[in-house]
C-alpha cells in the first residue's frame, strides 16, 4: 500500500501541475485530490481527525493524513528481507528499478550500490552470472552494463537462430 501510495502521489503531483490545479484554492485542490483518489479513499478521509477546522480542506494536511494511513510502520529488517527475495526477471531494467526502489527502504546508506550489485550477481543465473563473475572490478554500473548487453545479445542470438532454422527449412523444401 505504501508503494502504491508513493506512485499515486507522484502521479497526482504531475496532474496538479499539468492541469494548473496547483494554482486553485485549497478547497478545490482537496476536492481534486479526493476525486482522483476514488471512493474508498473518500470514505477513509471522512474518518480523519484534523487538528484545526480548516485542515480538512488543506491539501497538504490531507495528503499527510493519507500518507500516514497508507504507510504502516515499516521495519528495516522486513524491507531488507524483501529486497533480498526479489526474483530476477526480464526485462533487466524492470528488475533494476524494483531493486533500487526496495533498496531505498532498507537504510543501506553508503553500501546501497554494493548491495544492489551483489543482489544482481546473486540473482543472475547461467551465462549472465558467469559474465558478471568474470569481471575483475565489478561496480554497480559495470554490472548494469553487463546485464543490459547480455539481455540484448541474448535476444539477438535467439532471433538469428530462428532465422537460420527458417532458411534451412525453406532450403529443404526446394530440394
Amino acid at each position: 500500500l505504501a508503494e502504491t501510495f508513493r506512485r499515486w502521489r507522484r502521479q497526482l503531483d504531475f496532474y496538479l501541475k499539468a492541469s494548473g490545479a496547483s494554482e486553485k484554492s485549497k478547497e478545490t485542490q482537496t476536492a481534486i485530490i479526493l476525486h482522483c483518489a476514488g471512493v474508498q479513499v473518500q470514505e477513509v478521509y471522512e474518518h480523519f481527525v484534523f487538528e484545526a477546522d480548516g485542515d480538512k480542506d488543506d491539501p497538504a494536511k490531507v495528503l499527510d493524513k493519507l500518507a500516514e494511513f497508507c504507510s504502516p510502520r515499516s521495519s528495516e529488517v522486513i524491507e531488507t528481507y524483501r529486497f533480498w527475495n526479489i526474483a530476477y526477471r526480464e526485462p533487466f531494467d524492470s528488475f533494476l528499478t524494483d531493486l533500487r526502489s526496495r533498496a531505498n527502504l532498507c537504510n543501506f546508506g553508503t553500501t546501497k550500490d554494493r548491495m544492489i550489485r551483489d543482489k544482481i550477481v546473486f540473482s543472475a543465473t547461467g551465462k549472465m552470472q558467469e559474465l558478471l563473475l568474470r569481471e575483475k572490478t565489478l561496480d554497480l554500473q559495470r554490472a548494469i552494463d553487463v546485464c543490459r548487453a547480455y539481455e540484448v545479445t541474448s535476444k539477438q542470438t535467439r532471433e538469428m537462430a530462428v532465422t537460420q532454422v527458417d532458411k534451412v527449412a525453406r532450403h529443404d523444401v526446394r530440394d
